[in-house]
C-alpha cells in the first residue's frame, strides 16, 4: 500500500490552473478580502493578524466573534470552487495521476479544499471513490480530503440563513459531494451552513459532518502506519496538527518529501521511525523524482 498526500504547495506549483493557482496561507487571507464582502468586513487589527499567520487570525476570530465563521466560511468554500483546469492542462496533479499502473494500491489523500486532484483524476478518466475504501479496479481513484473540500456539503440537514451559531455547535450528517459549480449557488442559497470543511486555524476542528471526515482521517492513519511508501508533496510539516503528523512521523514506511528542505530537516531531526528522503524543493523540479519514488 502507497499513500500519497497533497498540501497546499501542491495545488500552489501544480502547473496550469485556471483562473490562476491557488494561493498559499499567506496570502490567503488578502485573496479573499479582493473578492468577498465578509472578509473586507474583518476589522483592521485583526486582519494584520491574518495576514501574518492565517491559522491564528482563524483562531483569534473564533474566540472574539464566533458568529462570523459560517458566512466567511462559505465564501472560502467558494472560493475554493472556482480554480479548475482544462482537460489538455499542463498539469502535475495529471502527471502523477495517469502513468500509475497501480491506482488500486494507493490511497490519494489532500489537506487541501479545493477540488484540483479529483479533476485531473476525472480528466484521467478515473471514477472518484471520496470515502470508501481502494478496490481492486485500475479505473478507480481513491481520494480522501483530510481536512473536508469546498463541494463537500451536509445531506438531508437544512438551516436557513437566518440560523446564527457559534464555535461548539455540531451539524452531524452524510456528506454529499456537488459539483465544484454548484458551490456558489448552494452556499449563497438560503442556508446558514457552509460545506465540512475543517477550520484553517490550530487543530482544524469541524463542525459540519465531524463523524464523516473524523472516520476518513483514522483509517488514513491507519493506512499510513501500515504502508510500505508515502509520498508528500507541497505538504508543510506542522506538528501541532498531530492527526496528521504523529503518524507520519511514526511510520515504518519509506517517506518521500517534495517541499522546503529547512522544514523538512527541523521535521526529520528528531529521531524517528523508518527512511524519510527529501526528493526536491519545488515540485516543478522534482516531478521525475517523486513518480519515480511512487511507482519504483
Amino acid at each position: 500500500m502507497r499513500v500519497v498526500l497533497f498540501g497546499a504547495g501542491a495545488s500552489f506549483g501544480c502547473g496550469q490552473v485556471e483562473p490562476k493557482p491557488p494561493p498559499l496561507g499567506n496570502q490567503l487571507f488578502d485573496a479573499l478580502q479582493s473578492l468577498y464582502s465578509g472578509w473586507r468586513s474583518v476589522p483592521d487589527k485583526l486582519a494584520a493578524v491574518f495576514r501574518d499567520n492565517f491559522e491564528r487570525g482563524m483562531e483569534k476570530l473564533t474566540g472574539e466573534n464566533a458568529m462570523a465563521i459560517a458566512p466567511l466560511m462559505q465564501e472560502m468554500a467558494i472560493f475554493f470552487s472556482i480554480f479548475g483546469m482544462p482537460s489538455n492542462a499542463d498539469n502535475r496533479y495529471l502527471g502523477i495521476l495517469k502513468p500509475n499502473a497501480h491506482r488500486h494500491d494507493i490511497i490519494w489523500s489532500t489537506l487541501n479544499y479545493d477540488c484540483l486532484l479529483e479533476i485531473a483524476a476525472c480528466h484521467a478518466a478515473l471514477r472518484l471513490n471520496y470515502f470508501g475504501e481502494p478496490s481492486a479496479s485500475n479505473a478507480e481513484a481513491c481520494v480522501w480530503k483530510l481536512h473536508g473540500s469546498c463541494n463537500f456539503k451536509i445531506a438531508n440537514l437544512a438551516a436557513g440563513r437566518g440560523v446564527l451559531f457559534g464555535q461548539g455547535v455540531i451539524f452531524e450528517g452524510g456528506i454529499t459531494p456537488i459539483q465544484p459549480h454548484e458551490v456558489r449557488a448552494v452556499f449563497r442559497g438560503n442556508t446558514g451552513l457552509y460545506p465540512a470543511m475543517a477550520l484553517y486555524a490550530k487543530g482544524k476542528s469541524i463542525s459540519m459532518s465531524p463523524g464523516a471526515i473524523r472516520d476518513a482521517q483514522a483509517r488514513w492513519n491507519q493506512r499510513v502506519m501500515s504502508a510500505e511508501k508515502v509520498l508528500l508533496i507541497g505538504v508543510a510539516p506542522n506538528p501541532e496538527d498531530s492527526h496528521i503528523w504523529d503518524s507520519l512521523t511514526k511510520t515504518s514506511a519509506t517517506v518521500g518529501f517534495v517541499g522546503s528542505r529547512d522544514m523538512f530537516e527541523s521535521w526529520t531531526r528528531p529521531s524517528s521511525a523508518g527512511g524519510k528522503i527529501f526528493l526536491g524543493r519545488y515540485w516543478s523540479g522534482a516531478e521525475k523524482q517523486a513518480n519515480e519514488f511512487l511507482i519504483g
